[in-house]
């Protein structure tokens, strides 16, 4: 073929691929533009609620606003340094200013951690939790999914108490620790049968593979500047439409897990060892954390709370072996905390019982860092990332094992669609109130809160896009 007939036949096969693949985006979505508002993934959230909070000295990041390095207990989350911000001189300010005095130090912060208002009685909040605030106003606004929210724990037995979520003063929510019981309320009918959805999809996959054939006989052709850069263009346009459709599928409803995910797990059983609830602890934050990831992905719900216990003794080792009742005069795990997590506590300078409640804080972020794979794996309708639409938000009751709520170890994790500045680590010399932080997330979510907690909230500066 002539140098002229071989040019006419590549224009000839540009046109037709760019036809196709113009034609292929209106049969997805209608127009380019209509599509891209069509299909944008919805923005989520997640409160992961980390229990005790952190090593005060083995949690700060190390360095300047944008210029600094992850420390000890956030090694887990190293893949994803660059989508954490991290908040400094955050407090439970709201606690400070509480007239209502709690049953317990526990108390005092779990009935404030997530509401950032009063009590209406020693143990009970004055006010609905943040992500019930953010659920209601997402249902306001007509962004409508069969579950308003989802509350679930992992823990080695299922918590009734201290939980810190509220639909209103005083009406403390449950949370969902089984992980049968949590797929039978994500998705009661199951995994969708491919077999019975739309075909279209399929058919235009095909069309899809023969224009990415002919790209690939075109790629050693001799081409123009001109041509080339539409060949590129249109290469780039086919196969995003191929990742969209490939992770589209029918539709959501094909991120929906098989139900063997949970078959066949044990039932619990109060009488079990320390060993076997250890494994209990293990199995909730392995199998809810897959379907904390599968609930948003198959969009049932956009605003979910996960309460991640304090690992168990025997998931804590130090010296080869793992903390068991009596070591080091404690009676248990949580009375060794109290005993080192302060500088004046009298096992802060014994380095084996720190190491024990450093391991007990680097299981919380370990699941924290499953959790953030799982996110940056799931892929959208539109070719990009689950983790990309999500703000994963880290709180807790206390900053410490002291109690204390100064200093809270809160961060961020996801830029959600670009409204969060990531790779950040605020320092400021002005004491925070963590309602502020809630204030900000809402803004980030593109919902009207009000002014949030019973201080008066305001945005973050430096945090928002």
């Amino acid at each position: 073929m002539s140098d002229r007939n071989d040019y006419v036949d590549r224009r000839t096969v540009l046109k037709g691929i760019g036809a196709g693949a113009a034609a292929l985006t209106l049969g997805v979505g209608g127009s380019r533009r209509a599509q891209g508002q069509a299909t944008r993934p919805p923005k989520r959230v997640i409160f992961f609620y980390g229990g005790s909070g952190a090593l005060p000295d083995l949690w700060q990041p190390r360095g300047g606003d944008t210029d600094w390095a992850l420390n000890d207990l956030h090694a887990p989350l190293a893949a994803h340094r660059d989508r954490l911000s991290f908040v400094g001189n955050l407090h439970m300010l709201s606690s400070e200013s509480d007239p209502t005095p709690p049953s317990n130090a526990h108390v005092a912060g779990g009935t404030h951690a997530m509401t950032a208002a009063h009590r209406v009685t020693a143990d009970r909040a004055g006010a609905r939790s943040i992500d019930q605030a953010i659920a209601s106003a997402l249902v306001a606004r007509g962004d409508v999914t069969r579950l308003p929210s989802l509350e679930v724990q992992a823990a080695d037995w299922p918590h009734a108490e201290g939980l810190p979520v509220y639909s209103g003063p005083g009406d403390q929510l449950p949370f969902l620790w089984n992980p049968a019981e949590v797929y039978d309320r994500l998705f009661p009918d199951g995994p969708v049968d491919p077999g019975t959805l739309d075909r279209r999809p399929e058919q235009r996959s095909r069309v899809l593979e023969f224009a990415r054939q002919r790209f690939g006989r075109l790629e050693g052709a001799r081409l123009g500047p001109d041509a080339r850069g539409r060949l590129g263009a249109h290469a780039a346009e086919v196969e995003s439409l191929r990742a969209r459709m490939a992770a589209a599928g029918g539709g959501r409803e094909l991120n929906v897990p098989d139900r063997s995910l949970v078959a066949s797990l044990p039932d619990f059983e109060w009488e079990s060892s320390r060993e076997t609830k250890a494994t209990y602890w293990q199995t909730t934050a392995r199998v809810n954390t897959e379907l904390v990831v599968a609930a948003l992905h198959a969009d049932v719900t956009r605003v979910v709370t996960y309460y991640v216990h304090d690992a168990p003794g025997p998931l804590c080792p130090y010296d080869g072996s793992y903390y068991r009742p009596g070591d080091f005069g404690s009676l248990d795990i949580h009375d060794l905390t109290h005993k080192v997590n302060d500088d004046g506590a009298p096992l802060a300078g014994e380095p084996r019982a720190r190491e024990v409640i450093r391991q007990q804080h680097l299981r919380t972020y370990e699941v924290l860092g499953q959790l953030l794979d799982q996110l940056a794996e799931a892929v959208e309708p539109d070719g990009s990332r689950l983790i990309d639409h999500t703000l994963v938000v880290f709180c807790s009751q206390i900053a410490n094992g002291s109690h204390t709520l100064e200093g809270l170890p809160w961060f961020t994790a996801g830029d959600c669609q670009g409204a969060i500045r990531t790779g950040r680590w605020l320092q400021s010399g002005e004491r925070r109130g963590h309602g502020d932080l809630f204030q900000t997330v809402a803004r980030a979510l593109e919902v009207d809160v009000g002014s949030f907690g019973s201080e008066a909230s305001r945005e973050i500066p430096g945090l928002l896009a």
